[in-house]
């Protein structure tokens, strides 16, 4: 049994994007048209607050209110969150978007 690595396509130009370059907080670049891309803001977000729903909905369901609930999701808040990706990268694949890391594409660089 062979183990595949993930990859993308390039939403530019529909070349193979492999994952194995993949560092958190740092752009995907396409190897074909060199444009830079990451995965999209909003499933990021989405995955995030789904798993901080979970966790708190799970807790909640044990019997554990007040002080008790607000700790046990902190502790255990960020084990769910990657229960949460690897579920979420199997059933929903993330899009990529153009990676913009000075925040200059989204009109939010500094003024001099």
């Amino acid at each position: 049994m062979e183990f595949r690595r993930k990859t993308f396509r390039c939403p530019n130009c529909g070349g193979e994007i492999p994952t194995g370059q993949f560092r958190a907080g740092k752009p995907l670049s396409c190897p074909m048209c060199s444009r830079q891309f990451q995965v999209s803001r909003t499933y990021a977000n989405a995955v995030s607050w789904s798993s901080l729903g979970f966790t708190l909905l799970f807790f909640y369901l044990l019997g554990l209110r007040g002080v008790q609930l607000l700790i046990a999701t902190v502790v255990m808040w960020l084990p769910m969150l990657l229960i949460c990706i690897f579920i979420f990268d199997k059933l929903i694949p993330p899009r990529l978007e153009l990676y913009y890391g000075d925040g200059s594409g989204l009109g939010l660089s500094e003024k001099d």
